[in-house]
């Protein structure tokens, strides 16, 4: 759990140093806590459909692949729009992608590691 929490944080500060630093976009600290915002909401909304899921389908290490390979994509999909410097809708865009795909693998990580150590 304190890793999950760990990567929330650390989320955070890149967001910040990544969006703060863009200028084409135009971004200031309003656009930056529009988009983690976005990036919490969303994700909590999908946290609580993956669990449902989960409760339905028991495959936890399925959905925990699918979360992690599909948040690095989109992850790649966001260093591509920094870099060509799209507009800053474009990023809140996949930044709620990341959110929806990142934030759930905290239920499912609490749902494996039950699951694991049950005896």
């Amino acid at each position: 759990m304190m890793f999950c929490n760990g990567g929330f944080i650390c989320f955070g500060t890149n967001v910040g140093f990544m969006y703060g630093n863009l200028k084409g976009t135009g971004l200031g600290s309003g656009g930056i806590a529009l988009i983690g915002g976005d990036f919490i909401f969303f994700g909590v909304i999908s946290a609580f459909f993956v669990g449902i899921i989960l409760r339905m389908t028991k495959k936890n290490l399925l959905i925990l692949r699918l979360c992690v390979y599909v948040s690095f994509l989109i992850m790649i999909i966001e260093v591509v729009c920094i870099i060509e410097e799209v507009p800053h809708y474009y990023l809140q865009i996949v930044s709620i992608l990341i959110g929806i795909c990142f934030v759930p693998i905290t239920p499912v990580l609490i749902n494996f590691a039950g699951e694991i150590t049950f005896p």
